[in-house]
């Protein structure tokens, strides 16, 4: 029995095989249509299979591709896109297709459009919780903002700014620069939990320990 062709390689079949039929081609034009292309799938909701982005590629490079186009690829911001609305189908493949493991951590801010949203709990989308280019968070007592992913090092980079001097926001000088990987953000998640039980359970001893009203 023949295996399925994914939807995402028919998508992209039919827009590759379809293209510059009455316009002509410049990559700048090329890079445009393949964003687009990408943003469409992630914010339609389109499903995402987890190995659809490596089998994309795959299929790309193989002698059957017929149409001659090459593999242009999704990138950060489609997965920071991926994780703003919720797309989590597009957040595996591509987690998967990069070979990174997600951070994920509460307390994130999401910087979009001049607003701020912060994640706290899972009342929001599945995605969200996940750090992104852009995001910010606490660490080490500083507020860092991710740079960059170092997927082959398992790690992040994120960097604390110097405030601007009438204190609305973030100037561009960094003033500490910051390489974490999962295992550190893992420890400093187990950490805080721990910080929080033993707060609590103090809490209730103190509770417990108080002297019982006398009775008459």
């Amino acid at each position: 029995m023949a295996k399925k062709k994914n939807n995402v390689i028919e998508l992209y079949d039919l827009v590759a095989a379809n293209l510059w039929q009455t316009i002509s081609w410049t990559p700048n034009k090329g890079g445009w249509i393949w964003s687009d292309f990408w943003s469409l799938l992630v914010s339609g909701g389109v499903r995402f299979e987890k190995e659809s982005l490596i089998e994309l590629q795959k299929s790309c490079r193989s002698e059957d591709n017929s149409w001659g186009h090459l593999f242009h690829g999704p990138n950060e911001g489609h997965y920071s896109q991926a994780v703003m609305c919720g797309n989590i189908s597009f957040a595996n493949a591509y987690e998967n297709f990069v070979g990174r493991k997600p951070f994920i951590l509460k307390g994130i801010e999401y910087h979009a459009g001049g607003s701020v949203r912060n994640y706290q709990s899972g009342t929001t989308s599945k995605t969200q919780g996940r750090l992104i280019i852009g995001a910010s968070f606490q660490w080490k007592g500083e507020t860092v903002f991710v740079t960059n992913f170092k997927d082959k090092d398992h790690a992040l980079i994120a960097c604390a700014y110097e405030r601007e001097k009438k204190g609305y926001g973030w100037s561009s000088k960094i003033t500490r620069r910051f390489t974490i990987t999962n295992e550190q953000l893992r420890a400093e998640k187990n950490n805080a939990a721990k910080k929080t039980q033993s707060g609590s359970e103090a809490e209730n001893g103190e509770k417990e320990t108080e002297p019982c009203a006398p009775k008459e």
